[in-house]
């Protein structure tokens, strides 16, 4: 399982992947990665697999939720600053 969590390449897929499978198909040891990778090794010492596999595409859906807030951010200051040439400013450090 843990093959096919790092294949992984978008944070969709990888949660996808996690909610699809069975916690039985996951080692101990492909679970312990699977968090470390997520960066929850500490919230899933003592969980059953089922438990773990929950906190992890919890962490990977917060990740994921954070990302599409920066990308929104930042495609709506980059839209602004589209905006701002097309009124004539230059966008250069001089009008700044």
């Amino acid at each position: 399982m843990l093959r096919e969590f790092v294949r992984c390449n978008r944070l969709e897929d990888r949660i996808d992947m996690i909610r699809n499978s069975v916690p039985s198909d996951w080692t101990e040891s492909e679970l312990a990665t699977a968090a470390e990778i997520a960066g929850v090794s500490e919230k899933v010492k003592d969980l059953s697999a089922e438990d773990a596999l929950k906190v992890i595409a919890g962490e990977l859906s917060r990740k994921l939720e954070e990302e599409k807030n920066d990308d929104t951010f930042l495609q709506a200051n980059t839209r602004l600053l589209e905006e701002e040439d097309a009124v004539g400013t230059t966008g250069t450090e001089e009008a700044y």
